[in-house]
């Protein structure tokens, strides 16, 4: 239909990307609201019987955070690079065929 292959898959991984990067980011904000909250107020309580503290401990650095983010987004394109070349391979006129 006027695309090549190349564009194709370029598309597909950047429309990926682009879906990736916004879960990532409103993950990020979820994991940053329990942390300051448990850090200012500790919601979350350990039975003071059992454990040498009251409640659970957290600990956040950046270069954590770093890695952990870029880790999770060049997992997540790299996985998806085998459907995008599969993606090239279904010609429109014999998909349309299915519907």
């Amino acid at each position: 239909m006027g695309a090549d292959n190349r564009s194709i898959r370029h598309i597909f991984l950047w429309f990926a990307v682009f879906l990736i990067g916004k879960g990532m980011l409103w993950g990020n904000i979820i994991g940053m609201v329990f942390y300051f909250v448990q850090q200012q107020f500790g919601i979350f309580q350990l039975d003071p019987a059992t454990y040498y503290m009251d409640t659970v401990p957290v600990s956040l650095t950046f270069w954590h955070w770093l890695l952990l983010n870029v880790g999770t987004l060049l997992t997540s394109v790299g996985m998806l690079i085998g459907p995008s070349y599969l993606i090239t391979r279904i010609h429109p006129a014999q998909s349309m065929r299915y519907e």
